[in-house]
């Protein structure tokens, strides 16, 4: 973690994480790997403005580490901070606009993440409830750092408190990312088999191991 620096961006920079998510998020993600969601060199406008909704939000977390010595990017975390009983808005769409559509593909993805956060959220008691959430965890695949993960997911807690939010949830997807939050002391409420995640009888998410299972995770911090 030498000259790692982790900071929360200012507007003019969400173009830099929004291009890191799809640099190291995308294709490397199981779930979105396993559906082969996006050729490499290639954007989903659709994506991306998913991504700003929650980016450019007034509660939206957005973070970055930096590599001090180079400048290069390695890591990037976007969150949010719900307020009891809110749910985020998905962009709007013009169906006469090809680009403006929700591909196929990343709508599968959505529903099953839809699918696994109500769960989890019901097992947790937290449906509803204040909470920071975790929606974009990435670190760079070829240049692993070890500990950045649970830095990023670290700093969003400190942010979290700062607003007074006592329970963060995550929805893992990779088993890299669970064991991050089983080292943090996350509880976790839902643990959900690719293998059983079927559409017409056909699995949906083909996914290699170790990442085999999605889990929710939820951690309670009480105020001091």
């Amino acid at each position: 973690m030498d000259n790692i620096q982790i900071r929360t961006v200012c507007q003019d920079e969400l173009d830099q994480v929004e291009l890191f998510i799809n640099n190291y998020f995308v294709n490397h993600e199981p779930i979105m790997s396993s559906l082969q969601l996006c050729q490499d060199g290639y954007r989903m406008p659709y994506f991306d403005r998913w991504m700003r909704v929650r980016m450019e939000h007034p509660r939206g977390i957005t973070l970055l580490a930096e590599d001090t010595s180079t400048g290069q990017h390695m890591g990037a975390l976007v969150g949010f901070i719900y307020q009891r009983g809110e749910e985020l808005e998905n962009p709007d769409v013009d169906p006469s606009h090809r680009s403006d559509r929700c591909p196929e593909k990343f709508k599968i993805v959505l529903d099953f993440l839809d699918f696994v956060e109500n769960k989890g959220l019901e097992k947790a008691g937290l449906l509803g409830e204040p909470r920071v959430e975790c929606i974009f965890l990435s670190c760079r695949p070829d240049h692993r750092i070890p500990g950045l993960g649970t830095a990023l997911l670290q700093k969003m807690h400190e942010i979290g408190r700062a607003t007074g939010v006592e329970h963060q949830v995550v929805l893992t997807t990779s088993a890299y990312s669970a064991r991050i939050c089983k080292k943090l002391g996350y509880t976790e409420d839902l643990n959900l088999p690719f293998s059983d995640y079927k559409l017409n009888n056909e699995i949906v998410f083909k996914t290699n191991s170790p990442h085999t299972h999605c889990r929710f995770w939820s951690r309670h911090e009480p105020q001091r």
